[in-house]
């Protein structure tokens, strides 16, 4: 009798695990990298703080159409760094208003500007031109210190370069000529009458 139940037993192994193979087939490879990764970030979503300030910078940049440049200023020589704002269309629209801040930075001279320009899109801001041609203008305000390193002189400050309290304050009117993509670059050439830089070279970009 002990025999028979040893042989229905061996008997019965392959035939338990034949029809166990397919159930554990069936089952989902839940344990591969990208479901580790997937289960992890719905795991931990971003903050609610997180995202609203993600939210809130976007939502200001598409409003505001900020945008930066930088170049090189001649009659003196600075090094010409600054961040603008757009506002389109203004009355037209192929004209926008592009009010920003500049700082040059020289070996003698130190200039914080305020620039208010409006552009005007010669064929117009279409996203189907590689390149668009603009011109424009508008009042420019700056503050200039000028220092000079002299050896002789026990008091002279070589920390005064952004000190702004004994300097020249001057207005201008800037002449502005440039092309720019869809992509948001751009280049131009701003040539400013009594001010003190007289010519820039800028390359930017648009958000």
């Amino acid at each position: 009798m002990g025999k028979r139940l040893s042989l229905l037993n061996l008997s019965l192994v392959p035939l338990l695990s034949f029809t166990a193979a397919p159930a554990f087939a069936q089952q989902p490879d839940a344990l591969t990298p990208s479901n580790l990764v997937a289960a992890r970030q719905e795991a931990a979503p971003l903050p609610a703080a997180v995202q609203n300030t993600e939210s809130a910078v976007k939502g200001a940049v598409r409003r505001f159409g900020l945008g930066v440049q930088a170049g090189v200023a001649l009659s003196p020589v600075l090094i010409d760094v600054g961040v603008h704002a757009r506002f389109a269309p203004l009355f037209n629209e192929n004209v926008e208003l592009r009010p920003g801040f500049e700082l040059g930075f020289g070996e003698v001279t130190t200039l914080l500007g305020t620039n208010i320009d409006v552009l005007y899109a010669i064929h117009g801001w279409k996203p189907t031109r590689r390149w668009a041609t603009y011109v424009g203008g508008g009042p420019n305000f700056a503050l200039t210190n000028r220092s000079f390193d002299s050896t002789n002189d026990p008091e002279a400050d070589d920390n005064s370069r952004f000190d702004f309290s004994d300097t020249d304050f001057q207005t201008g009117l800037n002449l502005i000529a440039g092309v720019r993509n869809p992509g948001g670059m751009f280049l131009e050439m701003k040539a400013t009458v009594w001010s003190v830089s007289a010519v820039r070279l800028l390359v930017g970009f648009n958000f």
